[in-house]
């Protein structure tokens, strides 16, 4: 199957259309990241002892430089970095460590600073001028002076320690605040969805697109039939259109009879434009739609063997898929 789709169409997650076979380079920095993780989390570590006193002495490594020469794994975490600093924010404790306005603590995703400008309080102001030490508490009235609206609100809704204990990291993306490579991961990929250049109309029809995925995805049908669909979606079966467009094998299926060539895309596509008929041209009867009844009559069935994809869609059942797979094999 790798030789029909690119692997950058595989590796994106399953309701995008895609088969989530991991992105490695997006792996990668996620299992870097969570060396970075390790750095500003355990200090005393032999890791972090050593690269602070070569590389960000007295300093932090979320602000840490290159520096002169350096070791291709200090250089490799430095460059996954972006991604550990798009994830983390602080917890608020007594506030004391935490600056207002320059301090990552909103519990908001990608944008976890205060969106206001400086007011009433000075620039460098702390978090810990918000809470009342007495009650422990948000200073509702201050809060509401200092801040717009919508942060305002979001502040009072985030719980406080009445314990007073220090501010600490955490990582927005998991419940208990600790760094999974996992969550990092999705995070990459999101990141790199967002920078990827898409029109608008694109972006309007995503989420019904994600939608009709996770309907063949989450069908109650083989497995096999559920790759076969995506298969066919992609124009990755080895048709004679699609082996003529790659130049691959038309001399040896030039042997095989026409009409036993007829495989799985093309009864799909042939059945879809007999549905489309049938509704007189509506336009919104689009192809993933049509999978996605396709599949649904078949899962109704409860399973049974005789009712298959191929003479559902194709409108007859004179179809053999086997044929095309054993024809296949017996050309390796």
């Amino acid at each position: 199957m790798t030789h029909w789709v690119g692997w950058k169409k595989m590796c994106p997650i399953r309701k995008e259309g895609a088969l989530g076979f991991r992105e490695m380079k997006a792996f990668n920095q996620a299992l870097l990241a969570k060396q970075g993780w390790r750095l500003l989390k355990q200090h005393d570590s032999l890791l972090s002892r050593t690269l602070q006193a070569k590389y960000f002495h007295g300093s932090s490594f979320l602000v840490a430089r290159v520096g002169l020469r350096p070791l291709l794994t200090w250089r490799s975490m430095i460059e996954a970095r972006e991604l550990l600093i798009s994830g983390y924010r602080w917890q608020i404790g007594s506030g004391v460590g935490v600056r207002l306005w320059r301090d990552r603590w909103l519990p908001r995703p990608m944008n976890f600073r205060i969106t206001s400008a400086p007011r009433v309080l000075h620039s460098e102001a702390r978090v810990a001028k918000l809470i009342d030490r007495n009650t422990g508490c948000w200073q509702t009235d201050l809060v509401r002076q200092v801040i717009d609206v919508d942060d305002a609100n979001l502040v009072l809704e985030m719980p406080l320690n009445r314990m007073g204990r220090p501010d600490v990291f955490i990582w927005h993306y998991t419940r208990k605040g600790e760094f999974s490579i996992r969550s990092a991961y999705q995070l990459e990929l999101q990141t790199e969805q967002q920078l990827r250049p898409s029109s608008s109309r694109e972006r309007e029809n995503l989420d019904w697109v994600h939608g009709q995925w996770d309907f063949i995805w989450q069908s109650h049908t083989p497995p096999k039939v559920r790759t076969s669909v995506w298969c066919v979606c992609h124009e990755a079966l080895p048709t004679t259109t699609n082996l003529a467009k790659r130049n691959s094998m038309v001399l040896a299926l030039a042997n095989f009879p026409t009409q036993q060539l007829t495989c799985l895309e093309g009864s799909v596509w042939d059945g879809w434009r007999m549905y489309i008929g049938e509704w007189g041209g509506r336009q919104e009867i689009d192809f993933l739609s049509y999978v996605g009844g396709c599949l649904m009559y078949i899962s109704e069935w409860g399973g049974r063997q005789e009712i298959d994809f191929l003479s559902y869609v194709g409108g007859c059942g004179n179809t053999d898929a086997n044929w095309l797979w054993r024809a296949r094999d017996s050309l390796r």
